[in-house]
């Protein structure tokens, strides 16, 4: 299987695929992969992969191995040694401790409960910052949140084109240090992306929501974001998102032809009928020369194709 030769040589590309070790590999997290690796591979870039396992309460054992023995069956081939977020959890404490230093971030002391009866929450607000000036100590149960001021985050989405975001109304003081003493989702993917280098990231549109503040919280380092582009996520017949967390099938390798084909066209290409019935192999080698990503429609969610 040849990588592509016939577009320009980009040497700066850098992409990546995050999966989370609670669960093995279904049919939305091969369309995403697929639509990540053709973008690093068509842009003649790096694609990396990083297993994002800091929230061992929902990891599954031996997930982990399934989802890399599931990526080699698919024809994956990543660029490097695996990462590991959960090899980072040192760094990620010392840059939380550093936005605390620097009046970046505050210690909030709210209960989850506390915060569902507020009233700023009946009102539809994400939280009221009632911990905002009370200068608490990092104690055991408190979680660390961002301040935000009334600002306006603005990208360009690969294909959802541009978006604007009214963060404190949106996002609020959003937690980047959770209060059983592991990073958010926020921090620990906005570090790890812009650490690495990632100059794109492809990913599913259920995380468009989460950008503005990821972009907040780069800002704060004076780096270059990555740019985004968001694919729709894949559902089942009743417009349920597949997902590990509704424990959505495992990918099957015995079909892996017909999933990739499936995959392509759900990313609205158009693979021939007849690659169904190749060898992996032979429709990369077809993706390769077809890509586009222009063509994957901006919609938030689509049907499975099979």
């Amino acid at each position: 299987m040849k990588r592509p030769l016939s577009k320009p040589f980009t040497p700066y590309y850098r992409g990546r695929f995050a999966p989370s070790p609670s669960g093995p590999l279904h049919y939305g997290s091969l369309v995403t992969a697929v639509a990540s690796y053709l973008q690093a591979r068509c842009n003649q870039g790096l694609w990396q992969l990083r297993i994002e396992d800091i929230d061992p309460p929902r990891e599954q054992k031996g997930a982990v191995r399934h989802i890399l023995s599931s990526l080699r069956a698919f024809g994956f081939d990543w660029d490097g040694a695996v990462l590991y977020q959960s090899h980072r959890l040192a760094y990620y404490r010392h840059i939380a401790e550093q936005l605390h230093k620097h009046h970046l971030a505050f210690y909030c002391e709210c209960s989850r409960k506390q915060l569902i009866n507020s009233p700023e929450t009946r009102l539809g607000r994400l939280y009221e910052g009632r911990c905002r000036k009370l200068d608490l100590l990092p104690l055991t149960g408190r979680t660390l949140r961002m301040r935000v001021g009334e600002e306006r985050i603005e990208f360009n989405d690969g294909v959802f084109g541009a978006q604007s975001y009214d963060l404190l109304a949106e996002s609020s003081d959003y937690v980047v240090y959770r209060g059983d003493q592991l990073p958010s989702y926020t921090l620990a993917v906005s570090l790890d992306d812009l650490q690495q280098g990632y100059t794109e990231l492809v990913r599913g549109a259920d995380l468009l929501h989460l950008s503005a503040r990821q972009l907040h919280l780069m800002q704060q380092f004076n780096r270059q974001p990555p740019q985004l582009l968001h694919i729709p996520i894949i559902t089942d017949a009743n417009g349920q998102k597949l997902s590990k967390q509704h424990y959505a099938a495992a990918l099957d390798t015995r079909h892996r032809s017909f999933l990739l084909y499936c995959a392509l066209k759900d990313l609205g290409q158009e693979p021939p009928k007849y690659l169904c019935y190749r060898s992996i192999a032979r429709i990369w080698d077809w993706a390769y020369s077809h890509w586009q990503a222009s063509l994957i429609a901006p919609e938030m969610s689509i049907k499975q194709g099979f």
